[in-house]
């Protein structure tokens, strides 16, 4: 971790090689560094550029305010400083006025004459974000119809479907391979196949392998020998010759498992579906499984929770390839000619071709890791990072192009459907896309944002609108993540305490129900971490360290509470990431004028661990070690202060008496009678995944963790009143 305390005061320049704070992910040098060095900045005004330099260092301190002082003085000097246009609008992002932040941004764009990318990156950062509430409503809403279809039974399943399945090889340089290729699609246990192999002109040796090994083979075959390069029209050549109801793509490098085409048939085929794809197991050069702590594999193999199901599997695609490669598709042939086969689109064409067939169909995805992907140093479908990022832009400006045009979309959880097109540019804007919109598209989504009223008003998402006289008080759910923080912070919301509209969405897999935190908490917390370069996973965050960020931070704090809860009498916080920054947030709430009164959530940590561990792939060892720092903040910030411990347990099996205690124990007016029959149907114990006893727990191994662990938790069972 690296202290930038005292860093703003230095004289020393901004090192090229520092990340750009525009948030681009690129180097200063290559970035904002790069445009004053182009002359964007007036030479010669010493001024000028020693005042936009101390203001970056501030900026890049996480001072926020002193950058921001700075950039204003910076733009006195001269009102068309680009540079100055550019990272004001980033630091009134930051700090959550992206009203102002469009502005500026808007201004900067404007004197480029839209020709820098850095700047449509952070706009498109900034439409996200004022389309936050809007996005998150349709969201939650494709949500619940996803939930809704997957509690109907499977009436269309028919285990006797046996559709004639075309498997098409593609080869180029890879004799080194092909033969475990072939031999993989030999031994599938489905049997009604085709094969079609294609050779892309390869030189080594390949086509003789391909003819000899094909002769041995069960199933009838095609051999196609092309003269020049080019995977996306051989691919396409080859689907037009298939015969069979589906294809099976297959890279020469890569293999299936023995019952790939099996289980995609029982997946897909046989429950109607038109395409999908399956999870990914990765092989190195000479075969062997590479595990998840595999540097490639933390690359390209997302965690579940993080991949898929936030929507539906369509969406996903705005954010990664979940393919990985473009074998691993199994599509009905009509499907697959009417979204437009892969088509000339170049490097990465899988990715593109998911988009397009999304709008048709929502795919399956298969868990199972029925696909065997090899790394290695050269690939049958590669190409330099300049031409794949090349080739992603073109396509990528295509998809959002296609969004004002196409106007009916079979498939209502696609991006493209029109319903969802503030959503998918919501997801696709925050997955930095900004760069890749159309400069025409991005402006008039800017202007059609400039011309609405800034303003903000919260609105209640409880039943009622009253606001009674008396004191503030904040009601803060205060506990670990996975510690059941988003159940009793519903129940408490749907008891009387106010939540904004503007909250962070549900996720399938993850909280089907919802989070029920408001979605610019998180945002400010994480901003914290980022700013001390670290993240909510940090064991040993000493806020002491921290001091001088301390001012930015309340006073953008103070400012969210204002904007957010307005004059609410009794609110609801809740961000698990508050544990760590207890004592700060402690005193910004009181300095706002609010009573914070604290509901600290009690669940087993081996529980916790094992949730963190499903949702982020984390060891056990580390889920029960956070789970302990996080107690431990938690608990010592609010020891001057009303609080209460509750049990998960509790709170499902009887969450009026849970309700009544919290009432009690802080002294807060909650109504158990107000939205019963909501809460109810809101609280089930399936979401309640992971369980554990206590006694499990306690018999850990007497390490030094697992004792203060134990401890701990049997302290805390005493003030909860069970034990």
């Amino acid at each position: 971790m690296t202290n930038h305390s005292g860093s703003a005061a230095s004289a020393a320049p901004i090192s090229r090689n520092h990340p750009c704070p525009c948030g681009s992910g690129k180097r200063y040098k290559h970035c904002c560094g790069a445009a004053a060095e182009a002359g964007l900045q007036r030479p010669g005004e010493s001024g000028l550029a020693d005042t936009l330099r101390k203001a970056l260092q501030n900026q890049l301190a996480g001072k926020f305010s002193r950058a921001e002082q700075l950039y204003r003085a910076a733009l006195e000097l001269d009102p068309n400083n680009i540079d100055a246009l550019h990272m004001l609008g980033v630091v009134c992002m930051e700090r959550f006025r992206h009203a102002e932040a469009l502005d500026l941004l808007y201004r900067a764009a404007e004197l480029t004459h839209w020709a820098q990318s850095q700047i449509f990156h952070n706009l498109g950062l900034v439409i996200a974000r004022l389309s936050t509430r809007d996005a998150n409503a349709r969201q939650d809403l494709l949500l619940a119809r996803q939930l809704e279809r997957r509690k109907q039974p499977a009436s269309n399943a028919k285990s006797s479907v046996m559709p004639l399945v075309s498997v098409i090889l593609y080869s180029y340089n890879q004799a080194r391979y092909i033969a475990g290729a072939l031999a993989s699609v030999f031994e599938q246990s489905y049997q009604n196949l085709e094969l079609i192999v294609v050779d892309d002109g390869s030189a080594d040796g390949s086509p003789a392998i391909i003819g000899e090994l094909l002769e041995q083979g069960p199933f009838p075959r095609r051999f196609i020998e092309r003269a020049a390069p080019g995977a996306e029209i051989a691919l396409d050549q080859a689907a037009e010759l298939a015969q069979g109801d589906f294809l099976a793509f297959l890279n020469a490098e890569d293999c299936y498992a023995p019952d790939r085409i099996e289980q995609m048939v029982a997946q897909i085929a046989a429950k109607r579906a038109q395409w999908g794809y399956s999870g990914i197991a990765l092989i190195g050069p000479h075969g062997e499984t590479m595990d998840s702590t595999h540097p490639a594999a933390q690359r390209l193999l997302r965690p579940p929770g993080n991949a898929f199901d936030r929507i539906s599997n369509s969406f996903s695609f705005l954010d990664f390839n979940p393919c990985i490669a473009s074998g691993n598709l199994f599509v009905e042939r009509s499907l697959f000619r009417r979204a437009g086969g892969f088509g000339a689109r170049g490097f990465g064409q899988e990715r593109d071709f998911l988009l397009r067939a999304a709008a048709l169909s929502e795919p399956v995805w298969v868990e199972a890791p029925l696909y065997r992907h090899r790394l290695h140093e050269e690939s049958s479908i590669g190409g330099s990072q300049e031409k794949i990022s090349a080739d992603a832009a073109k396509w990528l400006a295509d998809f959002y192009r296609s969004l004002e045009i196409i106007t009916t979309v079979a498939n209502e959880l696609s991006p493209h459907h029109p319903d969802n097109r503030t959503l998918a540019y919501k997801l696709g804007l925050n997955a930095g896309h900004g760069k890749f919109l159309p400069a025409d598209r991005l402006r008039a989504l800017s202007r059609q944002w400039l011309a609405k009223p800034s303003s903000r008003i919260s609105r209640s998402t409880t039943l009622s609108e009253s606001r009674a006289e008396g004191r503030k008080q904040a009601l803060v759910v205060l506990g670990m993540h996975r510690s059941g923080t988003s159940a009793f912070s519903r129940v408490l919301n749907l008891c009387g305490a106010f939540l904004p509209d503007n909250r962070h969405p549900a996720k399938l897999g993850d909280n089907e129900k919802g989070f029920w935190e408001p979605e610019e908490i998180p945002q400010l917390n994480e901003r914290l971490f980022k700013s001390i370069g670290t993240t909510w996973l940090n064991e040993k965050l000493n806020l002491a360290d921290w001091n001088h960020l301390h001012a930015d931070f309340a006073e953008d704090a103070a400012a969210l509470l204002e904007t957010e809860y307005g004059n609410q009498t009794l609110i609801l916080i809740k961000d698990p990431r508050i544990c760590l920054l207890a004592t700060w947030w402690d005193k910004v709430l009181h300095v706002s004028g609010y009573e914070p009164l604290y509901v600290i959530p009690l669940r087993n940590p081996l529980e916790v661990a094992a949730s963190l561990h499903v949702r982020d792939r984390l060891p056990m060892e580390t889920g029960l070690a956070l789970w302990l720092r996080y107690f431990d903040e938690a608990e010592a910030a609010t020891r001057d202060s009303r609080r209460v411990f509750v049990a998960y347990a509790d709170l499902v099996a009887n969450w009026k008496r849970c309700v009544n205690k919290i009432s009690a124990a802080v002294d807060v007016k909650l109504d158990i009678g107000k939205n019963g029959q909501e809460v109810e149907s809101f609280l089930e114990d399936r979401l309640r995944r992971q369980k554990a006893t206590d006694e499990s727990l306690f018999d850990l191994p007497p390490t030094p963790v697992n004792q203060a662990i134990k401890e701990k938790y049997r302290w805390a069972l005493q003030q909860a009143g069970l034990s």
